[in-house]
């Protein structure tokens, strides 16, 4: 017997990967592969056949395959620092007085990029003055 080099699950010699049906040995090994970026057009694809679903059934409100875990309240506070070509802004997401995240977004015309903002950034001290004029 050896490990199987997937999951470590024990399997014989002459065995590729253990068969006992874990993930990490049957899913598509292309899936595990490829970014977030390249596999998020697909998932919203599939969230909006699933929405659609719950949406047409006329009890939706009580319909079990509801796909919503959790359902969170917060404000986004949208501070634009430059627009036109290129644009940016800081996403402030916070509840309370309390900041949740900042983003920095960075746009020019078809393209965008985001990175997130640290609290040891001074564009954070920025926000959070932000947050607490509100």
């Amino acid at each position: 017997m050896i490990m199987c080099e997937e999951c470590k699950c024990s399997i014989s010699i002459s065995d590729s990967s253990c068969g006992n049906g874990c993930e990490c040995c049957n899913s598509d090994k292309t899936t595990k592969q490829l970014s977030c970026a390249d596999r998020i057009k697909e998932s919203l694809s599939s969230l909006n056949e699933e929405l659609t679903k719950v949406m047409d059934n006329p009890n939706h409100d009580d319909y079990f395959d509801d796909p919503a875990l959790s359902i969170d309240n917060y404000t986004l506070t949208v501070v634009c620092l430059s627009y036109g070509g290129p644009s940016s802004y800081l996403e402030i997401k916070h509840k309370d007085g309390d900041i949740g995240s900042v983003t920095y977004r960075f746009s020019d015309w078809f393209d965008t990029a985001t990175l997130p903002v640290f609290d040891s950034e001074p564009a954070y001290e920025y926000a959070r003055s932000i947050v607490e004029g509100l």
